[in-house]
């Protein structure tokens, strides 16, 4: 049993509802595995389709680099900034993030790591993806952000554009919005 606490979260911000349930129910999962005697865990949410070697990773006798926070086991289908050299672990190729890398659908994480991502999204002030892969990739307070390469997941609506998502809807209308209202002001 895992209870949150809401209070002194503002819900006046520019976080919609669905982020808002996104992020408490990231909270709750890892608090809940912090709960655990467990050594890592894996956070998956329920619009990720697994590729072909996501339980060849899990299954693996995989043992979470000490330096990192998180390892994103998704694409976005984007392009990312990320370091020429590789970790290796077992046969797996790990890339430090340098760049913001949408999406928060499928993750690793330490006991160690757990907690630095349950400190930031306490603060409720961004979703969730954007804390963990552009807010916490500045400086090193909590170590390194990897990426499995190639990624071993995908959300849904980006394999299959019929599906909507309603985070990806709204956050597409306030870039929209946003970009309408940098146009005016940009000097051409």
């Amino acid at each position: 049993k895992c209870t949150l606490n809401l209070e002194g979260v503002d819900f006046s911000n520019e976080l919609s509802f669905p982020e808002l349930a996104c992020i408490a129910s990231h909270l709750k999962a890892l608090k809940i595995f912090l709960e655990s005697e467990n050594e890592a865990c894996c956070i998956l949410e329920d619009d990720v389709i697994l590729g072909q070697d996501f339980f060849k990773i899990l299954k693996s006798n995989f043992k979470f680099p000490s330096n990192a926070y998180i390892i994103k086991l998704e694409t976005y289908d984007q392009r990312i900034w990320h370091s020429k050299n590789s970790y290796r672990v077992n046969d797996l190729r790990l890339d430090k993030l340098h760049s913001h890398h949408y999406g928060s659908a499928a993750y690793l994480t330490s006991r160690k790591g757990a907690k630095s991502l349950i400190e930031e999204l306490e603060k409720y002030d961004t979703a969730v993806d954007l804390v963990f892969f552009e807010n916490m990739l500045r400086g090193n307070k909590y170590g390194h952000a990897l990426q499995l390469n190639p990624a071993c997941c995908i959300q849904e609506n980006l394999k299959d554009p019929t599906i909507d998502s309603d985070i990806y809807k709204e956050r597409h209308e306030v870039w929209l919005k946003n970009k309408t209202q940098l146009d005016r002001y940009s000097v051409v």
